[in-house]
């Protein structure tokens, strides 16, 4: 049961924490720079860029040091398996966006964002995910978003987004 909470909190506090940086700060900020679209695709490609970048491993101290954990921490971008996990999390990000734009509130996307990230990640808690089928599961960071799966919660997540937004009544054109 720990476990439990302290991965919803903290799914709460990844959500909430990113939503503030893509779409309050970025999201506004480039809307007032290169419009509304722009906006969407520029901070939508940074989220996704972002969550490609994960250190991996210890870098031995010496005058190169600096240039080999650069070039591996950047290494997904060059790796094409990635791209299938670029693409899902640059559509989430598309998703997200329109929350914001569409409510003029974070709290729709960080509500969003948040239960992804319960589901994706505390959702482990309780189910083995394992490592194949690969199309079922994926093969890169986050787990089972660049796959079948995250495609499918893709769907949901904009069906429920879509019939949320009809629900709600529509805020003026505001630009951010």
């Amino acid at each position: 049961a720990r476990k439990v909470v302290l991965a919803l909190v903290a799914a709460c506090l990844v959500g909430g924490f990113e939503e503030i940086i893509f779409r309050g700060i970025l999201l506004s900020r480039m809307t007032a720079d290169v419009g509304r679209r722009g906006a969407v695709l520029l901070s939508s490609a940074l989220y996704a860029g972002v969550h490609l970048l994960h250190p991996r491993g210890g870098v031995e101290l010496d005058a190169l040091a600096g240039v080999r954990r650069t070039l591996t921490i950047l290494a997904p971008f060059a790796d094409p398996a990635h791209g299938s996990t670029f693409a899902a999390l640059f559509v989430f990000g598309l998703l997200l966006a329109a929350a914001r734009l569409r409510t003029g509130s974070l709290w729709t996307s960080i509500g969003i964002h948040a239960g992804w990230v319960g589901l994706f990640r505390a959702g482990r808690l309780f189910f083995r995910v394992r490592r194949h089928p690969m199309w079922l599961v994926g093969d890169s960071w986050p787990p089972l978003v660049g796959s079948a799966t995250g495609v499918a919660a893709l769907l949901v997540t904009g069906a429920l987004l879509a019939w949320h937004l009809r629900r709600c009544r529509p805020l003026p054109d505001s630009g951010a």
